[in-house]
């Protein structure tokens, strides 16, 4: 699987360059990470589900998700992709849009501080397919889990 025909080329790609998106059903989030490598072959991938409150908080665990993700493989070099532009405007500006996400937010904002070279970039919904597809068939699948395919 590749990323290479996806318009996010635009952006400088870094080492690791991660998707997240997520649906949302009921009480639920569906988050989605996908991980790829520089030249577009797919890393990893991971989905899970999550109690929310709001679908706002769900594109923030999914972002929480993948900068755990991070942390956990000791990553640099990594350029974050989401079309949530509220998520992404608030991140850059380091200020949480919405007073009841502050708790995930300042989480966010603590972990993005000690990455070193990591960039936040907001995309259109369109060039994140490939982890709204995956969102959907996990939700529909109800698979939650990781998925290693990588070198």
């Amino acid at each position: 699987m590749s990323i290479a025909n996806f318009d996010t080329r635009n952006h400088p790609w870094s080492h690791h360059n991660i998707f997240v998106d997520v649906t949302v059903r009921g009480f639920f989030g569906i988050i989605t990470v996908i991980v790829f490598y520089k030249l577009g072959e797919v890393m990893e991938a991971l989905t899970a589900k999550c109690l929310v409150d709001f679908a706002f908080a769900a594109k923030l665990v999914a972002i929480q998700h993948a900068c755990r993700l991070v942390l956990q493989r000791s990553w640099s070099s990594i350029t974050f992709f989401s079309d949530c532009k509220m998520a992404m405007h608030g991140l850059i500006g380091r200020k949480a849009p919405i007073w009841k996400s502050s708790g995930v937010f300042d989480d966010i904002l603590l972990i993005f501080s000690g990455l070193s070279n990591a960039h936040f970039y907001r995309i259109s919904r369109g060039s994140n397919d490939i982890a709204h597809d995956l969102a959907a068939w996990a939700t529909f699948s109800s698979c939650f889990k990781s998925f290693f395919v990588g070198k």
